[in-house]
């Protein structure tokens, strides 16, 4: 017999989002299903219900009103996950179809998040990409609801002065390429918590090729030819703006006029001495 249309319908989305929390709306609820409803019935202290999913059987359940959607998916937010939204298209089915047709239409993490409401009004919520190669690590940082974004970057040997720059920062979210995310585990501030944990990303997109592309049309001609003489950061780059494309699902992204974040231009201290003051 297999699963009903509907729990068809989600499991395929699912299987296109698998490291999300994805949020199906059905009519004024945004419900979660099988192992997203039990983790976030656990972590926002809902409901467990449960709902026919084919088999005879029942599929584990919990529910949000969609007018108060905002609010959960802060606190889901805060704790580390990411949420994929899927919107359904209209009301009723269409050429012939059992049930309504649903997309994703958006993917919220800790660093594409634009709710005015869920965000500090005292500090920048800013996304960071990370790109080391054998030369060092190029580092880009954005707060998209400002457009403030600066790139640095920190020839080798790195561990010291990236972890510094991280505990200055305090991204609300790192995404990575693949070599950078195996040294990460040597960063003390990764290793105790003091940052949020690194997300792997494509490494396709950190290609500098394919990053330049990417930037080409965000960046004006003399931005871009400055970020070139430091290629790692121009891949950082390019996956970052890749990065908010694929989430926000559209090709216009708030970034704005890219500052080089020279240590030069401040008096060099530790992050542990900068607290103190």
């Amino acid at each position: 017999m297999g699963l009903s249309p509907m729990m068809k319908q989600y499991q395929q989305i699912k299987n296109d989002y698998p490291d999300t929390i994805l949020m199906f709306r059905l009519g004024d609820f945004y419900e979660m299903f099988f192992d997203d409803a039990v983790t976030v019935s656990k972590e926002l202290d809902l409901t467990l219900t449960g709902r026919a999913c084919g088999n005879n059987q029942r599929a584990p359940m919990c529910g949000v009103p969609y007018h108060a959607v905002q609010t959960y998916i802060s606190k889901l937010l805060k704790k580390g996950y990411k949420v994929a939204i899927c919107e359904q298209n209209g009301t009723e089915p269409i050429d012939g179809n059992k049930i309504v047709e649903r997309n994703v239409t958006r993917i919220i993490t800790g660093g594409t998040i634009t709710d005015t409401d869920s965000l500090s009004d005292d500090k920048n919520n800013y996304l960071m990409s990370l790109y080391l190669d054998d030369s060092g690590v190029g580092a880009v940082w954005t707060d998209i609801t400002t457009a403030e974004t600066y790139n640095h970057f920190i020839p080798c040997p790195v561990k010291v002065k990236l972890n510094d720059l991280l505990l200055r920062i305090k991204p609300a979210e790192i995404i990575a390429n693949s070599k950078m995310m195996e040294e990460s585990v040597e960063l003390s501030a990764v290793k105790y918590g003091s940052v949020c944990t690194l997300s792997q990303y494509d490494d396709a997109m950190y290609d500098y090729d394919t990053a330049k592309n990417t930037l080409v049309g965000v960046l004006d001609e003399k931005e871009l030819k400055a970020l070139c003489k430091t290629p790692a950061c121009v891949c950082a780059e390019g996956a970052l703006i890749a990065y908010v494309r694929h989430n926000q699902f559209r090709n216009d992204v708030n970034i704005g006029y890219n500052e080089n974040y020279e240590s030069a231009a401040y008096m060099d201290i530790d992050a542990n001495t900068a607290k103190t003051l």
